[in-house]
């Protein structure tokens, strides 16, 4: 199995899954009918489609779990990063600043960098 194919788990709240999917879904619209065609494109708009699926199965079958188990290859991780910094970013220009929409942006922050702590090695 290689690098890419190693997969990490991340537990997630239920509104965590929902504001994942929210901001991979937002930023996989935004691909395909802003961002030009280039080869990393391409690549982000398929491994981001595939976790926005998972994600969404997860969600229809109503899991009302605390804790629930996302499990993300180094590939899935990489993508996840770069689309919700990039959500976070258009919420910033598009939404008028406020105290809830900090205080969101703040908790998606925690969970990207909760999903992007997977990507570095580990300490113990």
């Amino acid at each position: 199995m290689s690098d890419h194919e190693q997969k990490s788990v991340v537990p997630l709240h239920p509104g965590e899954l929902r504001a994942l999917n929210t901001a991979i879904g937002s930023y996989l619209k935004y691909l395909r009918n802003v961002s030009r065609p280039s080869k990393r494109r391409d690549t982000l708009m398929t491994v981001l489609q595939s976790v926005y699926v998972r994600l969404t199965r997860m969600l229809s079958l109503g899991k009302k779990i605390e804790g629930e188990q996302l499990w993300l290859t180094d590939i899935e991780v990489w993508a996840i990063d770069i689309a919700m910094l990039a959500f976070c970013r258009g919420v910033r220009l598009v939404v008028e600043s406020s105290q809830q929409r900090d205080e969101t942006l703040r908790e998606l922050d925690k969970v990207r960098m909760r999903v992007r702590s997977l990507l570095l090695p580990s300490l113990n």
